[in-house]
């Protein structure tokens, strides 16, 4: 999406500086963590950039009311990826080992197929010692429960907000090196910003949890 937006950019916007800040704030829509949360956003990035009609017209018609589900909290289902890299390093495999990158004809598909298939189902049996396992959840290991622990010493602040859009308990800790976070990052789960600056200003990192799990935990 950023390669093909970048090159758009590049051809219909003539200030260099502004190039350069169109770019930084179509990634920054990126991270958007809710639809409600996006479709403001785009409406003040637009109106933020009118000046530049034609760029403006081609990312409303292709970015927006064609390929919308390009950030972060688009899709309805929590806890699901938003890319799909897993995938193509399946596709990566069938087409570096099976295929070796050739169009194949049906009935060499059909044997190349029959052939994956097979092995897959060999590498993953529980009989095998040194079979590939399935994992259905996340393995945490020792270094990521160090990181972990290290993470929870800095003591960081956290903000809650019972968000009534999203129906849904936000949980706001600082980025980075940052200890604390303003009050304003309720603002931003609460749409409560009028300009593209108020969406884009705001440094934190935020993780929504369905409310009914919430209480579900706290009970």
């Amino acid at each position: 999406m950023f390669r093909a937006v970048d090159k758009s950019i590049d051809a219909k916007v003539t200030n260099e500086t502004d190039k350069e800040s169109i770019k930084k704030d179509i990634r920054i829509l990126q991270i958007s963590a809710s639809r409600d949360i996006f479709q403001k956003a785009i409406h003040l990035f637009l109106k933020k950039w009118k000046k530049y009609q034609d760029f403006v017209i081609y990312f409303q018609k292709e970015w927006v009311d064609t390929l919308n589900g390009w950030y972060e909290g688009y899709s309805d289902v929590k806890y699901t990826p938003s890319h799909n890299n897993a995938l193509e390093a399946t596709n990566k495999v069938i087409k570096d080992k099976n295929t070796l990158r050739e169009r194949l004809n049906l009935s060499q598909f059909l044997i190349v197929s029959c052939d994956i298939a097979k092995n897959w189902s060999l590498d993953r049996s529980p009989s095998e010692i040194n079979r590939r396992i399935f994992y259905k959840e996340q393995p945490i290991d020792l270094q990521l429960n160090t990181k972990a622990y290290q993470w929870l010493k800095l003591n960081k602040t956290t903000l809650i907000n019972e968000s009534k859009i999203s129906k849904s308990t936000d949980y706001f800790v600082p980025t980075f090196s940052e200890l604390n976070i303003e009050e304003d990052a309720i603002n931003y789960s609460n749409l409560a910003w009028n300009i593209f600056q108020g969406y884009s200003t705001i440094n934190y990192v935020t993780i929504t949890i369905v409310a009914q799990i919430v209480s579900l935990l706290t009970i």
